[in-house]
């Protein structure tokens, strides 16, 4: 039975090899290179020290995720008959996917220490990263990747397709202006290079390779959920505004309740801008109620974002766990045994047409001659029956009666409002 050690070899060349590494390299175990692109392998040779790379599988397998795959399971199977040492560049637990799938398979494989290419990187940009680093995979990132309050690494910065995307991706957080370091062979004395590009430049040049990176400087702009919470702090904190810090869940519910009108007509007039600004004072309104929440210890932004994440993923097995898809049976599930009139009550608070049109769905016919219409008079009883029957009409149409009527109404002020401008040029 053999063992599996995996030794980093630092970021540049021989001049970064730890006296653990050159111990590894002269060993008796039998030597394995992930790449022989990388200027320590030069020591490998001058020095005599037969090894294997595996570079021929990033010519014969399709994409990197299975090339690092098959690298491990060849290293798990070699290591079952003989002692092997499995050499990567810079740090084995930085940026290198081989060594993460090989710790899923043997959590006790001995790591023995290189220095990262993240010091080198530092040193040439000349950053503390004290307030905040976020590190990413230039192959395999999203915006949500993207922290533009922390300086951020971007690795694997190899090709004109990554670097597109991720000026797109720059772009829209933190502006076509802001610079950022490119830098290649970071710490290497002859190779090093180092060069501040704005984003709307990045692709305008044809110098990227493997050994690549960005260093995106952080940026003071208000682009995260976590500008509004700290501005809600400061709003309700000891400098900050009196009335906001007066503020309970009752008084804001009139300001919930209007934003969230306003942002709906702003969907109706198809007013992207209007939107925009609508559904940011919705927003505003949500974490203003999770930051009185959390004051009050009953919940935060944080366990209110957790819970909803989990129930959309409930409500949706057909995308998360291959089952059906029943949004209205996963609901009925979640609530437990109710009675009608206990699942009638979650539509309490909706505009009564709204209310109505969703009650009616679930009413059985024989209920609009129910104790409902006691203690009206005659002519608020007819009313009343005549509207609900026009929503059980709308209901089985399939209309929605509530943004119908408002469509309706819409049009109407506009007629007369057209009309009442012609009347004043007569």
């Amino acid at each position: 039975m053999g063992k599996l050690r995996i030794v980093g070899l630092g970021p540049t060349n021989e001049k970064d090899l730890t006296v653990k590494a050159l111990e590894a390299i002269h060993d008796e175990s039998k030597k394995f290179l992930r790449t022989e692109a990388h200027d320590a392998v030069a020591y490998f040779r001058s020095h005599h020290i037969p090894y294997k790379s595996y570079d021929y599988l990033y010519e014969s397998l399709d994409d990197f995720d299975a090339i690092y795959r098959a690298i491990a399971d060849d290293l798990m199977e070699a290591s079952k008959s003989e002692d092997i040492t499995y050499f990567v560049p810079g740090h084995p637990l930085i940026a290198e996917k081989t060594v993460v799938y090989l710790l899923e398979k043997d959590p006790s494989i001995d790591i023995v220490d290189g220095l990262s290419f993240i010091e080198p990187v530092l040193a040439a940009v000349k950053k503390d990263p004290i307030d905040g680093l976020k590190i990413i995979n230039g192959d395999d990132f999203t915006d949500l990747d993207l922290d533009v309050h922390v300086d951020t690494i971007v690795t694997q910065v190899y090709n004109q397709r990554i670097v597109r995307e991720l000026k797109l991706a720059l772009s829209e957080l933190y502006g076509d202006e802001h610079e950022v370091f490119v830098l290649s062979h970071a710490g290497h004395e002859a190779k090093a290079f180092r060069e501040k590009r704005p984003v709307y430049m990045l692709d305008r040049f044809d110098d990227y390779g493997y050994e690549t990176s960005l260093y995106i400087p952080a940026t003071k702009a208000y682009k995260d959920v976590r500008d509004v919470v700290r501005l809600i702090r400061r709003l309700r904190g000891p400098e900050g505004c009196p009335w906001d810090g007066e503020q309970t869940h009752e008084s804001m519910k009139a300001h919930l309740i209007e934003e969230a009108y306003e942002a709906a007509y702003a969907i109706d007039c198809k007013d992207d801008f209007a939107m925009e600004e609508e559904l940011g004072d919705v927003l505003f309104q949500v974490i203003f109620h999770a930051e009185l929440a959390a004051q009050e210890g009953t919940f935060t932004l944080a366990s209110l974002t957790e819970a909803l994440v989990e129930k959309m993923i409930r409500r949706h097995p057909h995308v998360f766990q291959g089952g059906a898809s029943d949004w209205e049976g996963m609901k009925s599930k979640e609530r437990g045994s109710q009675s009608l009139g206990e699942k009638l009550r979650h539509y309490e608070g909706l505009p009564a047409l709204m209310r109505g049109q969703k009650t009616v769905a679930r009413l059985p016919e024989d209920a609009l001659h129910s104790e409902a219409f006691e203690g009206m008079d005659e002519d608020s009883r007819r009313i009343v029956e005549g509207l609900i029957k026009l929503l059980i009409d709308a209901e089985h149409a399939g209309i929605d009666a509530e943004s119908t009527l408002a469509a309706a109404l819409g049009r109407l002020t506009d007629a007369l409002s057209h009309e009442g401008d012609e009347n004043k040029n007569l």
